[in-house]
């Protein structure tokens, strides 16, 4: 594995763990959900 992905793997793992954190709040609010939903499409 290269520096560029691992770099990449570590930056996910650090917004899924905020995501996981802030999931009531992110639930509760369309617009923040639509972008979790937006960025989680993007990485797949």
């Amino acid at each position: 594995m290269d520096i560029n992905t691992a770099g990449e793997l570590v930056d996910l793992g650090r917004t899924l763990s905020r995501w996981k954190f802030n999931w009531d709040n992110i639930w509760s609010d369309t617009i923040t959900r639509m972008n979790v939903a937006q960025i989680a499409g993007a990485w797949s």
